[in-house]
């Protein structure tokens, strides 16, 4: 039987395979360096899959990780037969040596960082909207199978509230780490969003 932190893994996995098979179709892959495909595999990759999740509700398509995957695999191989393959970027700061300040301002950075993952990776969920909206409506989708009809109904009339202002990506992208375990663990949710924290930086230093 898989472990629950290989599942994990996998699931996480899925937002960058599915992100890169984006940046691989569209040919964008060749001007970018290792740390800015990464961070956009990633955050394109939570968007991909939230948004096929929504897709796959509408069309009454159930949901498993084959089913979800098999697109972007499709997308992929498409790439890779009609694209050239990208040249290497490397990875490079533009002055040769690190100073005392960029060193200290380094050090901030990685505390901040493994701050981050220690909040929201060790500490129990502690915020209202994580639990009664983002996880609540991705719980009750994982449920149905797709979304229910009538699903802000449901929310109003036995919860609290449907929150409609809210954007599901969050809960669409919680789904699909639910699909990957086989069950609700607010904890491995977790980890999608210092992920995304870490992946942002990516971005800010590549630019």
């Amino acid at each position: 039987m898989i472990s629950r932190n290989l599942l994990l893994i996998i699931s996480i996995l899925g937002f960058y395979f599915s992100g890169y098979a984006l940046l691989r179709i569209c040919g964008a892959d060749k001007t970018l360096r290792v740390l800015e495909k990464t961070g956009l595999s990633y955050l394109f990759g939570v968007a991909a899959i939230s948004i096929e999740l929504f897709i796959f509700s509408v069309l009454k398509i159930q949901y498993n990780p084959v089913n979800i995957m098999l697109p972007w695999s499709a997308l992929l191989i498409i790439s890779l037969i009609f694209h050239k393959r990208a040249g290497r970027q490397k990875l490079y700061f533009k002055n040769g040596k690190i100073n005392v300040f960029c060193k200290i301002l380094i050090t901030l950075i990685i505390l901040q960082v493994t701050f981050v993952f220690y909040k929201a990776c060790v500490k129990p969920v502690e915020a209202y909207d994580s639990v009664s909206i983002h996880a609540l409506k991705s719980k009750i989708i994982y449920l149905e199978g797709s979304i229910p009809d009538n699903f802000l109904g449901i929310l109003t009339n036995n919860f609290h509230g449907a929150h409609p202002d809210y954007p599901m990506l969050v809960s669409m992208a919680e789904l699909w780490v639910y699909i990957c375990l086989g069950n609700f663990d607010d904890f491995a949710c977790k980890w999608l969003f210092p992920l995304s924290y870490l992946n942002f930086l990516f971005l800010f230093f590549s630019f």
